[in-house]
């Protein structure tokens, strides 16, 4: 009987381990992303759904209205779901051209590391809540649209193993995107985020309409590459308290 669960118990690790490794063609913690885009009466809307790869995890069911920082007028609203079929989704819709106006700075996920796919090109920044961030980079042809959403159900991972962040990239036909964890040792600055390069989607008179004097800077090109912890103790730990929550069904909470 021990032997058995020791081995249910290897098993699921590896599962676990699978989805939160850094390799391209597992995906990582993303299983399919779709992108649809439209232009409307001149401006740029875009419709992001993004199937997560989190094992058991359980996501807080929550809908978060996008609003321009000034106006306060709403523009779109990220979802975060557990569908009736079990499935994890993660949902962006947005008029992009309600955002390209406001200016674009150097920019960093919430406990300050690198921003995957932006790295250290300048992004507009929109904060959605009390805990959550969108962003809009256009640099170099590219345009890529991200969030980061705080859960506080990784706060202990994060007092544990401090300022860290894992994202492995996931292409799928072409359209490079990345989903993972960052971690912090302070509360509140610990989360989920999502990235993806809409470029592909965008046709040429939805790029200009879409032109904005903020966003069109000269920048490095994408940043088509995993971001890791520094080592592999860390990353293994990181995989381990991830396979803990699976291992609980855990029903993420957002951060306050």
């Amino acid at each position: 009987m021990k032997f058995t669960s020791l081995v249910k118990s290897l098993v699921l690790l590896g599962t676990l381990l699978s989805f939160v490794s850094c390799g391209s063609k597992s995906g990582g913690m993303l299983k399919n992303v779709d992108v649809e885009t439209e232009l409307y009466d001149g401006e740029v809307f875009v419709s992001i759904d993004a199937e997560l790869g989190i094992g058991n995890l359980i996501m807080p069911n929550v809908v978060i209205p996008i609003h321009q920082p000034d106006t306060g007028l709403e523009v779109g609203a990220v979802s975060m779901i557990t569908a009736t079929n079990g499935k994890n989704e993660l949902g962006i819709d947005l008029n992009l051209s309600a955002l390209t106006d406001y200016r674009a700075n150097q920019a960093t996920l919430p406990n300050g590391n690198i921003l995957p796919l932006i790295g250290d090109n300048v992004a507009i920044v929109v904060p959605i809540s009390s805990s959550a961030d969108l962003y809009l980079s256009m640099v170099d042809g590219s345009v890529v649209v991200g969030v980061a959403v705080g859960i506080s159900s990784f706060d202990k991972i994060g007092s544990k193993l401090g300022t860290t962040s894992l994202f492995p990239i996931f292409n799928q036909g072409g359209r490079v995107s990345a989903g993972g964890v960052y971690t912090s040792n302070q509360a509140g600055l610990n989360g989920f985020g999502f990235f993806t390069d809409i470029s592909g989607n965008l046709e040429t008179d939805m790029l200009n309409a879409l032109v904005s004097i903020q966003m069109e800077q000269d920048g490095d090109s994408l940043k088509a590459k995993s971001i890791e912890p520094r080592s592999s103790r860390t990353h293994s730990k990181l995989n381990y308290e991830l396979y803990k929550l699976h291992r609980k069904r855990t029903k993420l909470k957002l951060s306050k």
